[in-house]
């Protein structure tokens, strides 16, 4: 049985836990999932560290968003980090979406780095996958918008006027355009809209198809 004598004065979660290990087990993840994402079996192994990335976080519902900001603010605020404020006890989404502005780190259609997103706590995310209602419950923020769609395991609903879609922002058109290729049906029926969103993102850091 773990000691736990040494801890006495920190933060302990379920299990003898720390913040410490939360927070590095969450982002040694990161690095082999995406080590696993070009290994042909991977699949199996990423959906395994997912779940247990997700028990970990469940830990944090003992924890006040205070303690756990503050911690992140010492250690450096991460996109993991920022995530993990969502399963705090009193998470509000609005710290969610500026820690993880504050961390840098760039949200784009592409599964490494759509991966914190899918780690938010569903309970504080919007039930819809209606773009308009996404949209509202984002408060027009582009980085939130595009979490929540990361975050979505259904197929994106456009819903929204098509003057407001040709005039979605390069972040939000590169997810507008990824989802939109992912229902190939939509994408064949309207071609002159993800041409809208090829231009808009062009020459962006979300122009991922360029990139490729």
């Amino acid at each position: 049985m773990m000691d736990l004598n040494q801890f006495q004065g920190s933060s302990v979660l379920g299990g003898g836990m720390t913040l410490p290990y939360l927070w590095c087990s969450l982002h040694l993840s990161h690095t082999t999932v995406k080590a696993l994402m070009n290994h042909p079996n991977g699949g199996v192994e990423i959906s395994r560290i997912q779940e247990n990335d997700e028990y970990l976080l469940k830990h944090l519902q003992s924890i006040e968003g205070d303690t756990w900001r503050t911690f992140c603010t010492a250690a450096g605020m991460t996109a993991y980090g920022a995530v993990a404020l969502s399963w705090c006890k009193d998470a509000v989404l609005t710290q969610v979406w500026e820690g993880w502005k504050t961390s840098g780190f760039p949200l784009k259609p592409l599964p490494e780095f759509e991966r914190p997103a899918r780690l938010l706590n569903s309970a504080l995310l919007p039930r819809t996958n209606k773009l308009s209602e996404i949209v509202s419950a984002a408060n027009n923020s582009s980085l939130a918008i595009c979490a929540i769609i990361s975050a979505l395991k259904e197929p994106l609903f456009f819903d929204l006027p098509r003057d407001m879609l040709v005039s979605a922002p390069p972040q939000v058109a590169a997810f507008l355009k990824s989802r939109m290729l992912q229902t190939p049906n939509r994408a064949i029926e309207d071609p002159a809209l993800t041409a809208c969103w090829t231009n808009t993102v062009r020459s962006t850091e979300f122009d991922v198809w360029e990139a490729a």
